[in-house]
């Protein structure tokens, strides 16, 4: 076992440094310590004695670094952040402590970065230190340093206390420009094959219960029927990107696509739909609750509850 106690020198000789380092002045550190200029210069040669090695050039009143005072001071005053990252970690959080916040990467590009765009601009205050995490499995966003989580089709979880947000519901959407191609039969889109006919947009199902086409006309009560899927993605929001520039017809999941169907750059197809049976859930990490956290999710809430998904 370590044993600092013996290996390190006295903390205050340390922290008389860092201050002397910072102002390369005495006199400045004495004033920030609350103590007196032959303090600072006792605690100084205390330490150069401990690690036996000169920290300072004196030049009369005038100090400067040696090299070796420099190379100490860079590292102390890293270690001092580490310290008090290590203090607040477990300290008891404060109304504006650092607020972390995970969703998928199609969420948090389609839907919530919006959001958060928006809780910038009308909530500063809540929006202050705020961090998104953005992953595509559920491992990686449930960890013990997320307050809150948008999560798909998640069971439940001792640690984590969960509200729906809202059902998923998906249908075929293209470019205006893509459709206006179409025959009029393409673009009503009431005949599955003739929809399974068109250059499809899909994406790799990293997840087991994600939605794509095969699973969407499965749920339509087709499955098996031949698809003319023309590109695969690695990611949802690329499938929409390639619709956008009018390469093909994506599977659109309505929360995330509602904004650019009512602003004109993506259309329907027809009225086809399908609802999965699955929800997206707020996620509320049970041992990191606080007013901050609450402020959150009740402003999420009333996002969606308001109907305020155009951005």
């Amino acid at each position: 076992m370590k044993s600092f106690r013996h290996r390190l020198p006295p903390l205050n000789s340390l922290l008389t440094f860092e201050a002397a380092a910072r102002h390369a002045n005495f006199t400045r550190a004495a004033s920030e310590l609350h103590i007196t200029q032959a303090a600072v210069s006792r605690q100084i040669a205390i330490l150069e004695h401990h690690i036996d090695t000169k920290l300072f050039h004196r030049h009369g009143r005038r100090v400067s670094l040696t090299a070796a005072g420099q190379q100490l001071s860079q590292r102390l005053a890293t270690s001092f952040d580490f310290m008090i990252d290590a203090l607040e970690s477990v300290s008891r959080p404060s109304p504006n402590a650092r607020l972390t916040l995970a969703a998928n990467s199609a969420i948090s590009h389609l839907w919530l970065g919006p959001m958060l765009n928006r809780l910038r601009a009308t909530q500063p205050t809540l929006a202050s230190g705020l961090r998104l995490i953005t992953a595509d499995h559920h491992r990686d966003i449930l960890t013990e340093d997320v307050d809150l989580a948008i999560c798909y089709d998640m069971a439940p979880h001792p640690d984590w206390q969960l509200t729906p947000l809202f059902t998923e519901t998906l249908y075929p959407v293209a470019s205006p420009d893509f459709i206006a191609e179409l025959p009029q039969g393409a673009r009503d889109c009431r005949e599955l094959p003739l929809l399974a006919a068109l250059p499809l947009l899909d994406y790799e199902r990293l997840e087991p219960n994600w939605i794509n086409w095969p699973r969407w006309f499965s749920g339509m009560g087709k499955p098996g029927l031949a698809l003319n899927v023309q590109r695969q993605f690695t990611s949802y929001h690329l499938v929409l990107d390639a619709a956008l520039a009018g390469q093909g017809v994506a599977l659109g999941s309505h929360q995330q696509v509602s904004a650019l169907v009512a602003r004109g750059q993506l259309v329907r197809l027809g009225t086809l739909e399908y609802s999965s049976g699955c929800d997206y859930w707020l996620a509320a990490r049970l041992e990191s609750q606080n007013p901050r956290q609450a402020a959150l999710a009740s402003w999420l809430h009333e996002q969606v509850l308001d109907g305020q998904h155009e951005y």
